[in-house]
């Protein structure tokens, strides 16, 4: 994108990789809803920007299935995906609704949650200088 122009330019996976990396997480579980093959694919783009992945859950939910997912469904998929060795759990997929289940997961897992769409909206306030604001993410404080 930049070199078509763009005077800067995000991704929701290179965001990703920053937030974790913000909040000082090398070793990941992650939870996604894609399929095996896309997991997979995930799983190569973070080992290959640094993390370790200490566990992976996928869900493998058809496209259309993704806007049903409830909030509670989410928490229980990510409590499933965590794993003691993770310094953080990422949630893949920005069609979740991850927002509101961030800050109670993060205060009983006693560990980060980092989800696709905070961490860009992260990034991208970053990069305009402001700063996000959400009580309790871990990922907001740093």
């Amino acid at each position: 994108m930049e070199s078509c122009g763009a005077p800067r330019a995000l991704t929701t996976s290179g965001a990703a990789v920053e937030a974790l990396r913000s909040v000082g997480a090398q070793r990941v579980a992650v939870v996604h809803p894609y399929a095996p093959a896309v997991g997979r694919r995930l799983h190569t783009y973070l080992t290959a920007h640094g993390c370790e992945i200490t566990r992976i859950t996928g869900f493998a939910l058809a496209v259309d299935e993704v806007p049903d997912v409830q909030p509670e469904e989410v928490t229980d998929l990510i409590r499933e995906g965590d794993s003691p060795t993770a310094e953080a759990v990422f949630v893949s997929c920005t069609g979740l609704p991850t927002y509101d289940v961030i800050a109670p997961l993060e205060r009983e897992l006693g560990k980060p949650v980092v989800t696709a769409n905070q961490a860009t909206m992260w990034a991208l306030l970053r990069a305009v200088g402001e700063k996000a604001l959400g009580h309790g993410q871990q990922l907001l404080a740093s």
